[in-house]
This record gives structure tokens, C-alpha cells and sequence, in this order.
């Protein structure tokens, strides 16, 4: 009977799964004070940079994770490798107001986030798991702020799932605020449904995005400028 319950739970935990998405940002001029210590440096990722990159993969599946990540690089997005005493240990991404529409990352879409000249949209910035515990997350990540701010960016957006403990940990010690909340749908890991809208998982094959999904319906207009 306990295996058969065990089953059951397992069946449900695919078929529907709830979430919560905070969305956050970092003002990166009159927001608190960046402190970079020089710990870590961050370079911008170029193709040069693939092998580094399939080294580190990310957490769960490398295959896709390596997959998702040249298809960062073929979209133009914009990157840091971080690197402490010559060793890469972790990279983040990011884009901004300059790309044209259909190349934005579609996570954008689906919490509504819409960027001004000057403001940044950052996702999956990640330290591979034997460098953490050391600072090199905090260190990293200020680091990466400060680059923007040389970059002339003003501000920093991004979100982060509600459950994500240490994640926000980490946002909230180097100066990012909550915004806002988004609830979130699943359903048999292929369809998302977000604030009203009804996406549907991408294939490794599809364009421009071979990662994330892609909107199929709204009842709410889109989100604008």
C-alpha cells in the first residue's frame, strides 16, 4: 500500500506542479552600495569560451543545460564568465532594450516584464556547486553588478522561484528587492500557465528559442513599453 501511495504522489508531482515566481531588481545607481572586493572577476562570455562553459554545465541535466547555452550564444545574449585565480567557475546572462522582440528571453514574457533604455533583464546566473559555500556566489554576483554599472546600465531585473531559499538569500545580501509575485501552473511538465497566459514547452529543434516556452493564448493584452 505504501508503494502504491509512493506512486500515486509520484503520478500527481508530474501531472501538475504549483509554483511561485518573486520577480526582483537591483538598482545599480542609487540602490545600496556595490562592494566588490575583487575575489572574482568577470569577463564577457565569447565563443571562445564554449569549453568553459560544457565544463561547468549547471545543476540537473548537463546535456540540456550545454544545449540551452549555445543557444544563448547563437541569440547574441550577453554574458559573464566568472573566473577566480584563472579558473572559471560560474556565469550569468542577461539582456537588454536593444534586442529586437522575438530574441528576448521568453521568461520575460511570462512575468511581464517589459525593459527601458538602461535597464537590464538577468537570468540564470550560476556558481558551480564545488565552488559554493565559500563566498564566491556573493562575490560573483557583485562582481557582475558592478560590470553593469561600468556598462551604463541603471538597473537590473530578474526573478527567482519563491521556494529558492539560498537564492534569495544571496539577492537580498547584495542589494536586490522584491517586486512582485507570480503564481505559476504546470501541467505534465509541458504546459505553463502564468498571470492569465498559456505557454507551451519548446523542442530542442524550435526557433529562436530551443529552451524554455513559448505563449500560445492570453486573455490579458501584452504587456508594453
Amino acid at each position: 500500500m505504501r508503494a502504491l501511495r509512493g506512486r500515486a504522489a509520484a503520478m500527481v508531482r508530474f501531472a501538475y506542479k504549483h509554483g511561485e515566481a518573486v520577480v526582483i531588481e537591483r538598482d545599480l545607481v542609487d540602490g545600496a552600495p556595490i562592494r566588490d572586493e575583487g575575489r572574482v572577476s568577470v569577463v564577457p562570455i565569447v565563443p571562445d569560451h564554449m569549453s568553459s562553459l560544457d565544463t561547468l554545465g549547471a545543476d540537473g541535466n548537463a546535456e540540456s543545460a550545454r544545449r540551452r547555452i549555445r543557444n544563448y550564444v547563437e541569440l547574441g545574449y550577453r554574458g559573464y564568465l566568472a573566473m577566480c585565480d584563472g579558473t572559471a567557475i560560474g556565469y550569468g546572462w542577461w539582456v537588454d532594450a536593444s534586442f529586437p522582440s522575438e530574441r528576448l528571453h521568453p521568461a520575460m514574457q511570462q512575468y511581464r516584464i517589459v525593459l527601458q533604455p538602461g535597464e537590464l533583464y538577468a537570468f540564470e546566473i550560476f556558481v558551480a556547486p564545488q565552488f559554493r559555500g565559500m563566498g564566491m556566489a556573493t562575490a560573483f554576483m557583485q562582481a557582475t553588478l558592478q560590470g553593469w554599472l561600468s556598462d551604463g546600465y541603471r538597473r537590473a531585473i530578474g526573478f527567482v522561484d519563491a521556494r529558492n531559499l539560498a537564492a534569495r538569500t544571496l539577492y537580498r545580501m547584495t542589494g536586490w528587492t522584491d517586486t512582485r509575485r507570480c503564481v505559476t501552473h504546470t501541467l505534465f511538465k509541458r504546459l505553463l500557465v502564468v498571470d492569465g497566459q498559456v505557454f507551451l514547452r519548446n523542442r530542442p529543434s524550435s526557433r529562436p528559442h530551443s529552451f524554455d516556452y513559448r505563449l500560445v493564448y492570453s486573455r490579458k493584452p501584452a504587456a508594453t513599453g
